[in-house]
C-alpha cells in the first residue's frame, strides 16, 4: 500500500488550514515577507512536486506524475533605475515632415519608437515585479506638458501591479523652450512644464509621499515600501496572493490524492485521502465558491484541474455524500490497530475512532453553515453527525504536528505579523484570562498616581492599515504565543459543542440545551489551555468588549465594535444575542483557524469588526454592511481554464469580493 502517499496528502491539507485572510484574520501583516506571496499569515508549504511512493506488494520507489506546479513566487526587493526615456505624446505629431526631421536629428532620434520601446520596458516591468522603479530624466522629448501627461498615464498600470514608482526631471522636462508639437513642415510651440505642473502630473509617483523636496531642482528624498501595498486585509490582494489558496492547493493536493486511490485497494487509506480531500476543498469553495471538484477524477483516476465547476450547493452535496462514504468505512475499521497507520499519521496516529468523530465533526460544521440557505437539510445532517458522535473532549482535537511551524517563521523569525486589534480588544474588555496563553506582552502606556508608567498588556494592530515602518510598530503589539514545535490546530472540541449550542438554539437535537452547550464549549476551551475559573466566566454579565486603544496613538476608537456580554440569556427574544455570544466565543475558542472564522464571520454578521482603515477596493465592497465575503478566482484561472465564465454565472454576481456566496444568505443593513 502507498502509505507514503497518504502521508503525503495528510500534509498537504494543512497547506490550506493553515491559510489566513487578512479581511477577517485575527493577524495583521506590518511588514512585506522575503519568501513569496501568502495568504496574510502563514505561508502554504510546497514540499516537492512529486510524491514518491512505494508501489502495492514490491515495497520499490515510485514516482506519481505530477500536476503542473509552478516555481515559488519571491518577493523582488530589486531596485531598477531607468533614465533617458524622452518619451513624446502621440497626439502632438502627425509624423509629417516637421517631425521626421526632428526624429533624425539630436535627441529625436528614438522618438520613431519611443511607443513601443516604453511599452515594452513597462511590459517588463510588470512581469518582474522589481520593489521600486526609477525614472530620471529626461523623461520627455522636450517636456511636452502633453508628453509628461501621457507618461504619467502609463505609469499607472506599474503603480497598480504593486510596484513603486519615483520619478525625477531632467534638464529637457522643466520650462524648456523646445516643447513643441510636429504637425506637417512646422514645428509648433505647446505648453511647457512648470515645476508645479510637474509636482502635480507625478504627485503620486514621489512627490505625494516624499520625506522632504527641494522646490528648486524637484529632487526629494523617499522611503522604499516597508511593507505590502496589495493584500487581503485592505480589499487589494496581488494576482499571487490570489493564486496561492487556489491554484497552488490544488496543485498540490491533486497529485497525492490520485496517488493514494490509483495505487492502493486499503480502503481506509482511501477513506482518508478522500476526507482530506474533502476539509481542503471544503475550505476552498468556503474561499471562492463555484470550484472545479465532481469532474477532477474521471473513472478511470485520471485528474485534470481544467475540468468544469460545480456550483457551491452541488459541491457540498456531493462532499456531504462523500462524507456519508467516508463514515461508512472508517466506522467498518474502528477496530483497527493503530500501528496499521501510526507512522504516517501526524494527527490522530492511526486512531480510526478519533477520525470518525472528524468525520462527523465535519459534517457538522457544514451543516451549520447551510443553516440560512437550507435550514431543513442543515438540520437533518446536524442532527445525524451528532447522533453518529463528534468530538466532545479535548483528547480528540486535531492537531497537526510538523517538524517546523512555518506561522513561527513568520512572527518570530521574520517578524512581521502580529495579532489583530478585534480579538484582544474583546479579550481585553472581558477580563479573558486566556490571554497569556495566547498572546505575549507588550509594554503599553498606563496613567498611574497622575503618572505615565510602562505595564504589561495585550495589544493588537488594526486590520486594513499600511504600516509605513515595521521597526518602529513590531515592539508595541502582542505576537500569538507560538514555537516552531507547535502543532497547527484543524478543529477543536469547543468549536464543535459552539456548533452543537447554535444547533440547539435553533430548535435542533443537539444532544443537550443551548445555554448548557454553550457554557460547556466555553470550558473545554479553558481547559484546552489548562486553565481554571470558566465558571465565573461564562456568569460574567458585566464585562464587554473594549475600546480600541492603539499603542501608537494612531487608529484608536472611541466605542467598542460590539457591547456584547458572556453570560447567557434566557428568552425566546435573546436569540441574536445569544447567536452573537456562541459566534464571538467560538471565534475565540478555535484561534488561530482564521479561514474558519471568516467563513462564520460572513454567514452572521459575527464577531462585530472594526471597519478597516484603508479600503482599496474601489467602492466595491461596503466595509460598513460586511468585509470581503469572497475571493475572486485568480488571473490564471482565466487563462488555464475554459469554464471559468460558467463558473462566475454561478455566482450570481460579479467575480469580485462583494458577491455572496451560496450560502451567505442572512440579511446585511448597514
Amino acid at each position: 500500500m502507498k502509505r507514503k502517499v497518504w502521508l503525503l496528502t495528510a500534509a498537504a491539507l494543512w497547506i490550506i488550514s493553515a491559510a489566513a485572510l487578512g479581511g477577517c484574520s485575527a493577524y495583521h501583516k506590518i511588514e512585506e515577507e522575503t519568501s513569496g506571496p501568502k495568504v496574510e499569515v502563514v505561508e502554504s508549504q510546497t514540499e516537492q512536486e512529486e510524491g514518491p511512493t512505494l508501489a502495492p506488494n514490491t515495497g520499490e520507489p515510485e514516482t506519481v506524475p505530477s500536476l503542473e506546479v509552478e516555481e515559488e513566487d519571491t518577493f523582488n526587493p530589486e531596485i531598477i533605475l531607468a533614465t533617458d526615456v524622452h518619451y513624446f505624446a502621440k497626439e502632438l505629431t502627425d509624423f509629417g515632415q516637421a517631425y521626421q526631421t526632428m526624429a533624425e536629428q539630436g535627441d529625436g532620434k528614438l522618438a520613431l519608437y519611443v511607443w513601443e520601446i516604453t511599452d515594452a520596458f513597462l511590459d517588463e516591468m510588470v512581469e518582474r515585479k522589481p520593489q521600486t522603479l526609477i525614472l530620471s530624466g529626461d523623461l520627455t522629448l522636450e517636456g511636452e506638458r502633453g508628453s509628461h501627461e501621457a507618461l504619467a498615464s502609463k505609469l499607472e498600470r506599474v503603480k497598480e501591479a504593486g510596484i513603486q514608482v519615483l520619478v525625477i526631471p531632467g534638464n529637457h522636462d522643466i520650462n524648456n523652450p523646445k516643447a513643441a508639437a510636429y504637425k506637417g513642415s512646422d514645428a509648433i510651440p505647446v505648453v511647457q512644464t512648470t515645476p508645479d505642473d510637474f509636482r502635480e502630473i507625478y504627485g503620486e509617483f514621489g512627490y505625494q509621499d516624499a520625506i522632504s523636496c527641494d522646490p528648486n531642482s524637484l529632487s526629494y528624498m523617499a522611503e522604499t515600501p516597508d511593507g505590502w501595498k496589495e493584500k487581503f486585509s485592505t480589499f487589494n490582494p496581488s494576482a499571487d496572493w490570489l493564486k496561492w489558496p487556489f491554484v497552488i492547493v490544488m496543485q498540490e493536493v491533486y497529485p497525492y490524492f490520485r496517488g493514494v486511490v490509483n495505487n492502493t485497494e486499503d480502503e481506509a487509506a482511501i477513506a482518508l485521502a478522500r476526507l482530506f480531500r474533502i476539509a481542503i476543498m471544503h475550505r476552498m469553495t468556503d474561499m471562492y465558491g463555484p470550484i472545479p471538484y465532481s469532474k477532477i477524477v474521471d473513472e478511470q483516476g485520471g485528474i485534470s484541474l481544467a475540468v468544469s465547476y460545480d456550483s457551491q450547493k452541488d459541491v457540498y452535496t456531493q462532499m456531504l455524500k462523500e462524507l456519508d462514504e467516508v463514515d461508512v468505512v472508517l466506522k467498518e475499521n474502528l477496530n483497527l490497530g493503530t500501528e496499521a497507520f501510526r507512522k504516517f499519521d501526524d494527527v490522530y496516529y492511526g486512531d480510526m475512532n478519533k477520525w470518525h468523530k472528524y468525520t462527523n465533526s465535519l459534517k457538522l460544521r457544514m451543516a451549520i453553515r447551510m443553516s440560512y440557505v437550507d435550514p431543513a437539510t442543515a438540520q437533518q445532517v446536524a442532527e445525524a453527525a451528532v447522533s453518529a458522535g463528534v468530538i466532545t473532549s479535548n483528547a480528540d482535537n486535531a492537531w497537526l504536528t510538523v517538524e517546523e511551524n512555518r506561522a513561527s517563521m513568520i512572527f518570530n523569525g521574520w517578524n512581521d505579523h502580529r495579532v489583530g486589534a478585534d480579538i484582544i480588544s474583546y479579550m481585553n474588555g472581558y477580563n479573558d484570562p486566556r490571554r497569556p496563553k495566547m498572546f505575549t506582552t507588550v509594554k503599553l502606556d498606563e496613567r498611574v498616581g497622575g503618572q505615565n508608567v510602562k505595564v504589561d498588556g495585550y495589544a493588537g494592530i488594526r486590520i486594513g492599515i499600511d504600516v509605513a515602518n515595521k521597526d518602529e510598530v513590531k515592539d508595541r503589539y502582542s505576537k500569538p504565543v507560538i514555537a516552531t514545535e507547535s502543532p497547527y490546530l484543524w478543529m477543536n472540541a469547543a468549536e464543535i459543542t459552539f456548533l452543537r449550542a447554535e444547533g440547539a438554539l435553533r430548535g435542533w437535537n443537539m444532544g443537550g440545551d443551548a445555554k448548557s452547550l454553550y457554557e460547556q464549549a466555553i470550558t473545554l476551551s479553558f481547559d484546552q489551555y489548562g486553565l481554571t475559573g470558566a465558571d465565573a466566566y461564562v456568569a460574567d454579565s458585566q464585562n464587554k468588549p473594549q475600546a480600541y486603544t492603539d499603542p501608537m496613538r494612531t487608529y484608536s476608537v472611541a466605542a467598542p465594535a460590539s457591547t456584547i456580554t458572556i453570560a447567557w440569556q434566557d428568552g425566546d427574544d435573546k436569540f441574536e444575542a445569544n447567536l452573537e455570544r456562541i459566534i464571538t466565543q467560538k471565534w475565540i475558542a478555535m484561534f488561530p483557524c482564521t479561514v474558519e472564522a471568516w467563513s462564520e464571520y460572513r454567514r452572521t454578521g459575527y464577531p462585530k469588526l472594526l471597519p478597516v482603515v484603508v479600503n482599496n477596493s474601489g467602492g466595491v465592497i461596503n466595509d460598513k454592511v460586511i468585509k470581503i465575503r469572497r475571493l475572486w478566482y485568480p488571473p490564471r484561472e482565466y487563462s488555464n481554464n475554459q469554464y471559468i465564465t460558467e463558473a462566475v454565472k454561478m455566482l450570481g454576481g460579479d467575480d469580485n469580493g462583494a458577491t455572496p456566496l451560496w450560502w451567505d444568505k442572512k440579511p446585511r443593513t448597514p
